[in-house]
């Protein structure tokens, strides 16, 4: 288990685990050892009513490892998930989490798990959200026109590829490449990919702790085909400080700021709690803007004059 993961959970010689031969596929009670969880193990395996030794019919997690741990002290992609073996046990005053990643495994066990991000730059908002979200989006100059899109009222809370056969260009025979891109809102302030957040154009007058909503295709592993050419508007594709800087919301209130060499979102650049992203981020502007500028090299004088008379 991680630093500050629980301890054994009591005697924990019972826990409650799912079974195909209890009444409507209900619980059942299932003798694991006293020491369950309290580090990595394959703990199922020959204890859980699914795990018979045969290597043939058995699930893949009866053989994978596994540990509770402390859900705050937990930087993993995968984000821990709460167990149901052990209800009543708590650890600090919590039910307990358990982890596969950490010891190395891949969580088989848990089906359609949703995909928050990486731990460097993690997809906010309210999961499984019911309901729709409408999006007003303008596609008159590939063709389309101005119309409200239905989205799913969770967009943007999760890595999905959101815009397949829901945007209006991504319903055609031959689609464009960020249809099936998975993407998700990020807070900028708490965001380090190589991919910079972007203000989303598809709900401008929405926030998120103060700020406006940003979205983010690196964290969820795939490649940003969309800014550029579909929206025009992002803050990143303006390349002049006057550009920049004439970027409002609709409020009438500053959208982008300007680093000296590149646009970004104004609370990335004026949010205090965007303080330790802006400098990161400006360090790195600053050394592409120091790699593309001209070189000027110096020559000693006696060198300089030696090649003007060697001409």
């Amino acid at each position: 288990a991680i630093p500050g993961s629980p301890s054994p959970v009591g005697d924990g010689s019972m826990a409650i685990a799912p079974s195909p031969a209890a009444a409507d596929g209900g619980m059942i009670q299932v003798s694991y050892a006293a020491d369950l969880g309290a580090h990595c193990n394959s703990w199922d395996a020959g204890k859980h009513p699914l795990c018979r030794g045969d290597p043939i019919t058995d699930p893949a997690w009866c053989g994978q490892s596994w540990c509770y741990i402390d859900p705050c002290k937990c930087n993993f992609r995968d984000l821990p998930v709460k167990s149901e073996y052990v209800p009543d046990a708590r650890y600090r005053g919590s039910p307990l989490f358990y982890s596969y990643e950490t010891c190395g495994s891949r969580n088989t066990f848990n089906k359609n798990l949703p995909d928050f991000g990486s731990p460097r730059c993690r997809c906010v908002g309210l999961h499984d959200v019911e309901g729709n979200t409408e999006v007003f989006l303008d596609t008159t100059e590939w063709g389309g026109k101005k119309e409200l899109v239905s989205y799913p009222g969770d967009i943007g809370t999760a890595c999905k590829a959101w815009d397949k056969n829901v945007h209006p260009l991504c319903k055609g025979d031959d689609p464009p490449a960020f249809c099936n891109a998975k993407w998700c809102y990020v807070d900028p302030c708490e965001c380090d990919m190589l991919d910079i957040p972007k203000v989303s154009m598809y709900l401008p007058k929405a926030s998120h702790s103060g700020k406006h909503l940003y979205y983010n295709y690196d964290t969820c592993g795939s490649k940003d085909t969309f800014t550029k050419k579909y929206n025009k508007g992002a803050c990143f594709n303006q390349r002049t400080q006057e550009g920049c800087e004439a970027m409002l919301k609709p409020d009438g209130g500053a959208k982008c700021g300007w680093t000296g060499s590149h646009c970004l979102g104004f609370e990335m650049l004026n949010n205090p709690l965007c303080k330790r992203t802006a400098m990161k981020y400006g360090k790195r502007f600053h050394r592409i803007h120091s790699a593309a500028a001209p070189r000027h090299v110096v020559l000693p004088a006696a060198a300089v004059i030696a090649a003007a008379i060697a001409m």
